[in-house]
């Protein structure tokens, strides 16, 4: 028990690392620009490309990190199954997205099983 709350912690420090690391390669590398879309072009754009699944809401938006790294909308649905979304901040592209059981998530819920 105690293997597995190590380790799982550890994966948690680096968690922000891992998951840039994670979606520049599934996704590819973003060029910064000069202009950054604003938050609310962002949200029109998750908003219109989901707009025909009427199941899913978009309920919180990230602001990217750092010049190379996508805003990221996350999405519930009615099932409790949740979508995040990574658009790319200066052309409002969605380049991708991801269920929302990732593996940091999985950790965390894994952590919270032995407290």
């Amino acid at each position: 028990m105690l293997i597995v709350i190590g380790l799982t912690s550890s994966l948690l420090v680096f968690e922000q690392d891992f998951d840039h690391f994670m979606i520049s390669q599934q996704y590819g590398h973003i060029t910064p620009q000069q202009v950054e879309l604003s938050p609310e072009s962002v949200v029109n754009a998750i908003e219109a490309k989901y707009a025909a699944r009427g199941d899913l809401h978009l309920y919180r938006i990230y602001l990217p990190d750092t010049p190379s790294s996508p805003y990221l909308g996350q999405l519930s649905s009615t099932d409790e199954q949740g979508i995040e979304v990574f658009v790319n901040p200066y052309t409002g592209k969605i380049i991708g997205g991801r269920s929302d059981k990732t593996l940091i998530n999985r950790s965390f819920e894994l952590t919270g099983l032995f407290k």
